[in-house]
Protein backbone atom coordinates (compact mmCIF):
# COMPACT_ATOMS: atom_id res chain seq x y z
CA UNK A 1 0.00 0.00 0.00
CA UNK A 2 2.91 2.17 0.55
CA UNK A 3 3.60 2.44 -2.95
CA UNK A 4 0.28 3.26 -4.46
CA UNK A 5 -0.45 5.65 -1.54
CA UNK A 6 2.73 6.70 0.38
CA UNK A 7 2.76 8.23 3.76
CA UNK A 8 1.90 11.96 3.41
CA UNK A 9 0.24 12.06 0.92
CA UNK A 10 -3.31 13.29 0.04
CA UNK A 11 -5.59 12.80 -2.61
CA UNK A 12 -6.68 16.26 -4.18
CA UNK A 13 -9.02 15.30 -6.85
CA UNK A 14 -11.79 12.56 -6.69
CA UNK A 15 -13.49 12.42 -10.31
CA UNK A 16 -16.95 12.40 -9.77
CA UNK A 17 -19.41 10.54 -12.57
CA UNK A 18 -21.50 13.32 -14.44
CA UNK A 19 -24.25 12.61 -16.51
CA UNK A 20 -23.30 14.68 -20.30
CA UNK A 21 -25.21 17.50 -21.32
CA UNK A 22 -27.24 16.38 -24.70
CA UNK A 23 -29.49 18.18 -26.66
CA UNK A 24 -32.51 17.73 -26.26
CA UNK A 25 -34.24 19.32 -29.18
CA UNK A 26 -35.11 17.45 -32.16
CA UNK A 27 -35.21 19.96 -34.93
CA UNK A 28 -35.65 17.67 -38.20
CA UNK A 29 -34.77 14.40 -39.45
CA UNK A 30 -33.22 12.63 -42.50
CA UNK A 31 -36.87 10.89 -43.77
CA UNK A 32 -36.57 6.84 -43.58
CA UNK A 33 -40.25 6.43 -44.86
CA UNK A 34 -40.35 5.03 -48.24
CA UNK A 35 -38.35 3.65 -51.61
CA UNK A 36 -37.69 7.21 -52.75
CA UNK A 37 -35.75 7.95 -48.92
CA UNK A 38 -33.85 4.92 -49.93
CA UNK A 39 -33.07 6.30 -53.25
CA UNK A 40 -31.62 9.46 -52.28
CA UNK A 41 -28.62 7.56 -50.55
CA UNK A 42 -24.97 6.24 -52.17
CA UNK A 43 -24.03 2.83 -51.01
CA UNK A 44 -20.86 1.21 -51.16
CA UNK A 45 -20.13 -2.44 -50.11
CA UNK A 46 -23.50 -3.06 -49.23
CA UNK A 47 -27.21 -3.90 -50.51
CA UNK A 48 -29.62 -1.64 -49.09
CA UNK A 49 -33.90 -2.19 -49.72
CA UNK A 50 -36.53 -0.46 -47.61
CA UNK A 51 -38.55 -2.82 -45.42
CA UNK A 52 -41.29 -2.47 -42.67
CA UNK A 53 -40.75 1.09 -42.61
CA UNK A 54 -36.75 1.54 -42.23
CA UNK A 55 -33.78 0.75 -44.47
CA UNK A 56 -32.58 -3.19 -44.42
CA UNK A 57 -28.95 -4.10 -45.45
CA UNK A 58 -26.31 -6.02 -45.86
CA UNK A 59 -22.49 -5.04 -45.91
CA UNK A 60 -21.40 -7.91 -48.77
CA UNK A 61 -17.27 -6.54 -48.17
CA UNK A 62 -14.99 -5.08 -46.18
CA UNK A 63 -16.29 -1.12 -44.60
CA UNK A 64 -19.70 -0.67 -46.15
CA UNK A 65 -20.77 2.89 -46.51
CA UNK A 66 -23.78 4.89 -47.55
CA UNK A 67 -23.58 8.28 -47.82
CA UNK A 68 -26.42 11.58 -48.04
CA UNK A 69 -26.15 15.35 -49.02
CA UNK A 70 -27.13 17.28 -46.73
CA UNK A 71 -27.35 20.87 -45.33
CA UNK A 72 -26.64 21.64 -41.82
CA UNK A 73 -25.58 24.59 -40.03
CA UNK A 74 -23.52 23.26 -37.36
CA UNK A 75 -23.87 26.77 -35.32
CA UNK A 76 -27.34 25.57 -34.90
CA UNK A 77 -26.86 21.92 -34.65
CA UNK A 78 -25.55 20.14 -32.10
CA UNK A 79 -25.92 16.02 -33.63
CA UNK A 80 -27.64 13.39 -34.43
CA UNK A 81 -29.97 10.74 -32.82
CA UNK A 82 -29.65 7.55 -34.66
CA UNK A 83 -31.56 4.35 -34.15
CA UNK A 84 -29.66 1.32 -35.75
CA UNK A 85 -29.04 -1.72 -34.79
CA UNK A 86 -26.42 -3.91 -36.80
CA UNK A 87 -24.38 -7.14 -36.31
CA UNK A 88 -21.46 -8.26 -37.91
CA UNK A 89 -20.88 -11.72 -39.55
CA UNK A 90 -24.88 -11.70 -39.33
CA UNK A 91 -27.49 -11.91 -41.80
CA UNK A 92 -30.09 -10.77 -38.73
CA UNK A 93 -29.75 -7.51 -37.09
CA UNK A 94 -33.38 -7.96 -35.82
CA UNK A 95 -31.18 -10.50 -33.24
CA UNK A 96 -29.02 -6.99 -32.52
CA UNK A 97 -29.32 -6.63 -28.57
CA UNK A 98 -26.00 -5.00 -28.22
CA UNK A 99 -26.31 -1.47 -26.62
CA UNK A 100 -22.89 -0.49 -28.65
CA UNK A 101 -23.93 -0.65 -32.40
CA UNK A 102 -20.55 -1.35 -34.39
CA UNK A 103 -21.59 1.73 -36.30
CA UNK A 104 -19.56 5.18 -37.13
CA UNK A 105 -20.69 8.41 -38.87
CA UNK A 106 -18.28 10.66 -40.71
CA UNK A 107 -19.40 14.42 -41.77
CA UNK A 108 -18.09 16.32 -44.96
CA UNK A 109 -18.21 19.76 -45.05
CA UNK A 110 -18.09 22.91 -47.40
CA UNK A 111 -14.84 24.19 -46.89
CA UNK A 112 -13.00 20.33 -46.13
CA UNK A 113 -15.40 18.41 -48.67
CA UNK A 114 -13.45 15.00 -47.46
CA UNK A 115 -14.52 12.45 -44.85
CA UNK A 116 -11.75 11.54 -42.21
CA UNK A 117 -10.97 10.36 -38.76
CA UNK A 118 -10.66 14.33 -37.79
CA UNK A 119 -14.32 14.24 -39.05
CA UNK A 120 -16.16 11.40 -37.34
CA UNK A 121 -19.29 12.45 -34.66
CA UNK A 122 -18.28 11.20 -31.57
CA UNK A 123 -21.09 8.29 -29.83
CA UNK A 124 -21.96 10.01 -26.58
CA UNK A 125 -25.03 7.51 -25.01
CA UNK A 126 -26.83 4.42 -26.07
CA UNK A 127 -30.34 3.71 -25.10
CA UNK A 128 -32.03 0.22 -24.31
CA UNK A 129 -33.43 0.43 -28.06
CA UNK A 130 -30.30 1.04 -29.43
CA UNK A 131 -30.83 4.18 -30.29
CA UNK A 132 -27.31 6.54 -30.28
CA UNK A 133 -26.60 10.25 -30.02
CA UNK A 134 -23.76 11.32 -32.12
CA UNK A 135 -22.40 14.63 -31.06
CA UNK A 136 -20.68 16.89 -33.52
CA UNK A 137 -20.41 20.08 -31.73
CA UNK A 138 -17.62 18.65 -29.15
CA UNK A 139 -15.69 17.70 -32.69
CA UNK A 140 -13.06 20.48 -33.61
CA UNK A 141 -13.78 20.43 -36.76
CA UNK A 142 -17.51 20.80 -36.60
CA UNK A 143 -18.00 24.03 -38.31
CA UNK A 144 -19.43 25.51 -41.40
CA UNK A 145 -21.95 23.88 -43.39
CA UNK A 146 -22.12 20.05 -43.27
CA UNK A 147 -22.65 19.02 -46.95
CA UNK A 148 -22.54 14.97 -46.77
CA UNK A 149 -23.40 12.59 -43.79
CA UNK A 150 -21.64 8.98 -44.12
CA UNK A 151 -22.64 6.09 -41.98
CA UNK A 152 -20.63 2.98 -41.95
CA UNK A 153 -23.75 0.43 -40.23
CA UNK A 154 -21.20 -2.34 -39.63
CA UNK A 155 -17.16 -2.70 -39.80
CA UNK A 156 -17.35 -5.81 -42.39
CA UNK A 157 -19.80 -7.85 -43.56
CA UNK A 158 -23.19 -8.30 -41.45
CA UNK A 159 -26.51 -6.48 -41.57
CA UNK A 160 -27.71 -3.71 -40.11
CA UNK A 161 -31.41 -1.77 -39.39
CA UNK A 162 -31.76 1.82 -40.40
CA UNK A 163 -34.85 2.71 -38.12
CA UNK A 164 -34.63 6.90 -37.90
CA UNK A 165 -32.24 9.89 -38.41
CA UNK A 166 -32.90 12.88 -35.98
CA UNK A 167 -31.28 15.91 -36.76
CA UNK A 168 -30.70 17.61 -32.98
CA UNK A 169 -30.51 20.76 -31.40
CA UNK A 170 -29.18 22.75 -28.13
CA UNK A 171 -32.33 23.45 -25.95
CA UNK A 172 -31.82 27.61 -25.36
CA UNK A 173 -34.56 27.60 -22.81
CA UNK A 174 -32.53 25.84 -20.18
Amino acid sequence: LGYLHPRGRTLLYTPQLVQPNMPEKVVGEIKIQSQADLDMWRTDNMVARFEDGMIKGDGIAFDPKMEIDIELDTTKIAGLEIMLRSVEGSKDASKAKSLHSPFDVFFATEDEPQYSESKKLAKMTCDRNGASVMLGSTVPTWKGKVTKIRIDPTNSVGSFELEYIKILAWDKKK
